[in-house]
């Protein structure tokens, strides 16, 4: 079974760049892994007839959300790819990624595909400096983790400042451990931002290769041969037969005693 780690944050806090890093270290260590992001679900939706009115194209090939509902339906789909991610068991850690206003909805959406083994990565950074690494990144770039968004919709949309309650709530309303849940505030080096995602890492592999002791010691574990079910059955069968008769005989002393 994977271990899923969400990594959560408003755009352009550095989130991708610590997935991109975990992914490398994961790799380092023979771990099977996978990205997916409800960036690229946006992608497809704002192409999509039905929905083209929830969106508006900016002017760096991006795109503008103006229906919130769009958001709804993204995190449908994106707990969609998860189980079926999940359920194909083909990797040991599943990084899902995202962007919101505030968490504690979002998450309450996804708590039927939230699981208290999984891991929430939370990466932060001042308004201001998001908005200035957008336009940095978005500067003759293309690609998924270059995508622009308005400094409309970054000051309106994505101006609540999460880190409190991130650090200070999610955790005990989820039910995770303390130890699951990861926030950084990304607003110093990239090294810096490099130590502090190493070191949520190691929690993260170590889960993985616990997991994987628990897999290996199941699958060495002897099989009950169905002989020793028969014969199981058979003596739990006589150990009914006779305790049937010695109830039975008991009732008929009590008769005889009347």
């Amino acid at each position: 079974m994977s271990i899923n780690v969400y990594a959560v944050g408003r755009s352009g806090s550095g989130k991708s760049t610590a997935v991109r890093y975990m992914k490398g270290l994961a790799d380092e260590r023979g771990c099977s892994t996978i990205s997916i992001r409800d960036y690229t679900i946006l992608l497809a939706m704002s192409k999509e007839p039905e929905h083209q009115a929830k969106f508006r194209p900016n002017n760096r090939a991006g795109f503008d959300i103006l229906d919130p509902a769009a958001y709804d339906i993204a995190l449908e789909r994106l707990l969609e790819q998860i189980k079926y991610l999940e359920n194909s068991k083909e990797y040991h850690i599943i990084f899902i990624e995202f962007a919101r206003r505030t968490y504690k909805g979002p998450f309450e959406k996804l708590s039927e595909g939230l699981r208290n083994k999984d891991y929430i990565l939370f990466v932060e950074a001042n308004l201001e400096i998001c908005i200035e690494r957008i336009d940095k990144r978005t500067t003759g770039c293309c690609g998924v983790d270059q995508h622009y968004i308005s400094d409309e919709i970054m000051t309106s949309y994505f101006s609540v400042d999460n880190l409190p309650y991130m650090n200070d709530d999610f955790a005990k309303q989820f039910g995770l451990s303390p130890s699951h849940l990861k926030a950084i505030c990304n607003e110093g080096s990239i090294e810096t931002l490099k130590d502090e995602t190493k070191s949520y890492a190691t929690i993260v592999f170590q889960a993985v290769d616990d997991q994987q002791k628990t897999v290996l010691r199941i699958k060495n574990t002897p099989e009950i041969s169905p002989q020793l079910v028969k014969d199981i059955e058979t003596e739990n069968n006589k150990f009914l037969y006779n305790h049937d008769v010695i109830e039975l005989e008991k009732e008929q002393v009590v008769l005889v005693g009347d």
